[in-house]
């Protein structure tokens, strides 16, 4: 059985899919497989409650990066 299945599945408040996190451990947080620019860190601060997917986090960091 793979890490992934025994962590418990949180739901996503900006698009509501379900996905695999652990905010008590670094290794089994998502937000640690990515890079987030201080502007979108405050951004989901300020707008949401708990932890987004990482398709949320992928699309809020690539939309904060100037063309």
């Amino acid at each position: 059985m793979d890490n992934l299945s025994t962590q418990p599945l949180h739901s996503c408040p900006r698009c509501h899919r379900s996905f695999a996190c652990t905010p008590s451990s670094a290794s089994g947080c998502v937000c640690f497989q990515f890079k987030i620019p201080p502007q979108v860190a405050e951004f989901i601060k300020a707008n949401f409650d708990s932890c987004l997917c990482p398709a949320c986090l992928s699309e809020l960091i690539e939309a904060s990066i100037p063309n």
